[in-house]
């Protein structure tokens, strides 16, 4: 089907998806991390299942994030910045601060998400596409690599030329559902720090996004959850 073709329906659930997945392996070794230093093997390099481990033992997490989205189209690349959450055992959310509100839940059964004006819903079960990606992140953040290595094809690479610690983890999808909304995800980190997420998508356009003020020991109160896991906070 052409992108004429296209409903828009279909276009803005998979925006929304990559945006969602973006979010969540972007806080998967979070910077500057609370909980105190970095893990390593006995080599005295970080591994793949340490840094997952880790995270299988967080009680919840927050951080502000800021997202230079790059489109081929435009000379200066959009900015976007506000806050992402993560309450285990699977619900995750995205509020956008600027330019513009906008906010993304998701659990396991839906993904939601507004724009201030229009509030959307979608089955997660419902679109092959939006439940790979789905999946593949909420298995990220329960540290299943497993069930990561579904969908992606996981490359990682410990250790470098200046520092034991540092590390670079590359996911390339394996379906063609996948490979048709984003070619790659990468990361570079030293440690629990990462220095750099990047996502590229099929289209072209990139975006790399930062963060900072990381809690992954914050746990999220009745009232609290109830105020940040919706829509329309």
């Amino acid at each position: 089907m052409s992108p004429s073709k296209r409903g828009p329906s279909v276009s803005r659930s998979r925006l929304a998806a990559v945006g969602v997945l973006a979010m969540a392996l972007g806080v998967a070794v979070p910077a500057r991390a609370r909980d105190g230093g970095a893990q390593v093997g006995p080599q005295g390099v970080v591994t793949l299942d340490e840094l997952l481990a880790r995270f299988r033992s967080i009680p919840g997490l927050f951080a502000r994030y800021r997202e230079d989205k790059h489109i081929a189209l435009l000379a200066e690349p959009i900015v976007s910045e506000g806050t992402v959450h993560y309450a285990p055992p699977r619900r995750m959310a995205r509020h956008t601060r600027t330019p513009s509100p906008s906010h993304v839940v998701l659990d396991a059964e839906a993904l939601r998400f507004s724009d201030g004006t229009t509030t959307r819903q979608i089955d997660v079960g419902a679109s092959p596409v939006v439940r790979a990606l789905a999946e593949s992140f909420l298995d990220v953040l329960a540290g299943d690599r497993a069930g990561l290595e579904r969908s992606f094809v996981v490359d990682f690479h410990a250790g470098g030329a200046n520092r034991a610690t540092s590390w670079r983890l590359a996911l390339v999808p394996r379906t063609p559902a996948l490979l048709a909304v984003l070619t790659e995800i990468d990361f570079d980190g030293d440690g629990l720090v990462v220095s750099r997420m990047r996502i590229r998508e099929a289209s072209g356009d990139e975006g790399v996004t930062t963060f900072s003020d990381v809690d992954v020991a914050h746990r999220y109160s009745p009232e609290e959850a109830a105020r940040t896991f919706r829509v329309d906070p």
